[in-house]
């Protein structure tokens, strides 16, 4: 396969087919979808219900380093990284840089993104993450 041909399929993939002249249908902006269909892609991707009965015994095991350092670094450290040249009103001493940041704020990351869930402020978290950022806090957070 030649150079142009990989750039097409990596395109075709990321929904920038047509742009490019690769052909297929895109959708250009949001204007394109439907009210209708709005909605429903929102809450599939941040209606979330909390488990009140969590099985630690059946969950999967979830560590800092296999999940939630990546999480946090895609959903929250946009603002909560000490380092972040924008925080867009988070508060100076709310920072999730590191393992012990996020254990001491571990509380609060669950009333914010589980519980009233209006963080991130953008939403765009999936229920299967938001499932196991409840796993990792409730059973796994107390080994890290």
């Amino acid at each position: 396969m030649n150079l142009l041909g990989l750039i097409g399929m990596l395109l075709t993939g990321c929904g920038q087919d047509e742009e490019f002249g690769f052909g297929g249908p895109v959708k250009k902006n949001k204007q394109d979808t439907t009210q209708e269909e709005s909605i429903d892609s929102v809450e599939t991707m941040t209606d979330y219900e909390v488990l009140e009965d969590l099985d630690c015994d059946s969950a999967p095991y979830v560590t800092w380093d296999t999940y939630m350092q990546g999480m946090l670094m895609t959903h929250c450290q946009g603002c909560h990284a000490s380092e972040s040249p924008t925080r867009y009103g988070a508060p100076e001493d709310v920072s999730f840089d590191d393992v012990e940041d996020a254990l001491f704020w571990s509380e609060r990351i669950r009333i914010r993104t589980l519980d009233i869930q209006d963080m991130p402020p953008a939403g765009g978290v999936f229920s299967d993450d938001l499932y196991l950022l409840q796993v990792w806090l409730e059973c796994y957070s107390m080994y890290e």
